[in-house]
Parts: structure tokens; sequence; C-alpha cells
């Protein structure tokens, strides 16, 4: 009998002090979401995602749907960043 509840553990290479955030993101992170993890506003995740400093998709191919984030490019903006 198999248990339908998975628990998504984190990459080894993620640093220590990323690993709770990680655990707790969506394979794909929303603006809403993202702005939790990054603590930014939705305007700056925006920009972020407009200069291409932050990879971002649309849930459809269209462009007319909402911001989807892939959780490696959260966790690799927030290894990138400078310390503040």
């Amino acid at each position: 009998m198999s248990n339908n509840t998975t628990t998504r553990r984190p990459a080894p290479s993620t640093p220590d002090h990323l690993r709770d955030v990680e655990a707790a993101l969506p394979p794909l992170a929303t603006i809403a979401e993202a702005r939790a993890a990054l603590r930014y506003g939705d305007s700056t995740i925006r920009q972020l995602i407009r200069s291409g400093q932050l990879r971002a998709i649309r849930s459809t191919p269209t462009g007319s749907s909402r911001l989807l984030i892939p959780r490696s490019e959260i966790i690799r903006f927030l290894c990138e960043r400078p310390a503040a």
C-alpha cells in the first residue's frame, strides 16, 4: 500500500540556510509565493523578471495568464544576491 503524500527533499547542493525555503516552495511558484520567499514586493519581482535577473514562465502559451517562477530560480537568486 503506497502513501500518496510525498515530502520534497531539498537538493544536496542547496545551502543549509535555504533548505527550509526550498522545501516550502512548490515546483512553480506564483508571484505571491515568490514574494514570501524573496521578501520583495510584487512590482520588484516583476521588474526582476523583465530585466532577466529572475526567470519565469507563463502558465499558458498565449502569455495572458499568470507568471510562474521555478523553485530552482528562486533558490538560485537567493544564493547569488548579496547579503544585507
